[in-house]
């Protein structure tokens, strides 16, 4: 397992955010494609000239090699990958499960700021240079990314199958744990209710994503 540590994570002055009549949940209500350049000045996004958003700095996507077969950097997974999670940010500790040697870390699609997920699969998208302290926790093992800042531990997991994730029987946790005689009926229903918040994005033909929040 390697844990990644976020000391600083530095933004161009100009980003771009875009939507289609192909992309997201609401491209039935678009027209053809749209494409705005968005100033970044003085801590905010200047989206139209017209509304000034608090920049909010995070890693969009950010993982190791998964462990079988290469799959899309947009596939989210158990390594990582496109979580979209606005947590994962300056300040916040990433723990990842490692599948190969060397790990094979890498981050990219970095936002100025973002919402919720992508409901039109675009933030305000970024160049940027990010420092990153990675290190490797040896003997210790988890099955999903899980992620710390100040305030909260949270868990991320990510399938493609949410039929699977809503029954109350389905458990999550790994073998080990199991054996120890926790983590029986880690379905949703049983997620929110032991967690202190709960959020779920997905993206058609790309999967689900949850995000549970425990208060430290």
């Amino acid at each position: 397992m390697i844990n990644a540590e976020y000391p600083l994570i530095d933004i161009s002055d100009f980003g771009v955010v875009s939507c289609g009549d192909d992309c997201g949940p609401l491209a039935k209500f678009i027209e053809g494609n749209h494409l705005e350049i968005v100033e970044v000045k003085d801590g905010f996004a200047d989206f139209l000239g017209k509304y000034k958003i608090p920049l909010h700095k995070m890693i969009g996507v950010i993982g190791v090699a998964p462990e079988n077969e290469s799959v899309p950097c947009g596939t989210p997974g158990r390594h990582g990958g496109n979580m979209d999670n606005t947590k994962i940010a300056k300040g916040a500790t990433l723990y990842l499960p490692v599948f190969h040697d060397g790990a094979y870390f890498g981050c990219g699609d970095v936002h100025a700021c973002m919402g919720d997920g992508e409901i039109m699969v675009s933030g305000i998208e970024i160049g940027a240079v990010v420092s990153v302290r990675l290190t490797v926790l040896k003997g210790v093992s988890i099955d999903n990314p899980r992620l710390e800042d100040a305030e909260n531990i949270y868990t991320i997991a990510s399938s493609e199958d949410i039929e699977k994730a809503m029954q109350a029987g389905f458990s999550t946790a790994s073998s080990n744990v199991r054996s120890l005689g926790f983590g029986a009926g880690m379905g949703l229903p049983n997620m929110k209710k032991n967690s202190d918040t709960m959020d779920i994005e997905t993206t058609l033909g790309v999967g689900t994503t949850v995000t549970m929040t425990v208060n430290i």
